[in-house]
């Protein structure tokens, strides 16, 4: 969260969302699978993402994910089969997908299953190569 934590804590105050969301900050790599098992959805707006590691924590979680169209989101982030892509700044797209994703069961079901489909392709992809 860093530089923008305190906007970001001031916005969820005034939309009425701090009973909803929970700002964590640092999580122990230990603990990490206990914050992914929790979760119904992964979304990052990282647009610096190289190998976007955390990206594929969440996607061998079995969650859906969510990201911006950029560096190696998109190779990972398989539009409408694991996930959703949006354009960097579309606010708009991106909260219509969270809520597509919120709002149906078997879609959020099947890009679970899809993200750890395509988890295991890319790890055993890069593996080969290595």
């Amino acid at each position: 969260m860093g530089a923008e934590q305190v906007k970001l804590k001031a916005l969820t105050s005034d939309l009425g969302s701090q009973k909803t969301l929970l700002f964590t900050g640092f999580i122990p790599n230990e603990d990490l699978p206990v914050f992914y098992a929790s979760s119904d959805c992964f979304v990052i707006a990282g647009i610096a993402e190289l190998q976007s590691i955390v990206t594929m924590e969440a996607m061998a979680s079995g969650l859906p994910v969510i990201g911006v169209n950029a560096v190696a989101l998109p190779e990972l982030i398989h539009h409408q089969e694991n996930g959703f892509v949006y354009e960097e700044g579309d606010s708009k797209s991106l909260s219509g997908f969270i809520s597509t994703i919120f709002s149906d069961k078997a879609l959020h079901e099947k890009m679970s299953q899809k993200s750890l489909e395509i988890y295991s392709i890319t790890i055993l992809t890069r593996h080969e190569t290595v």
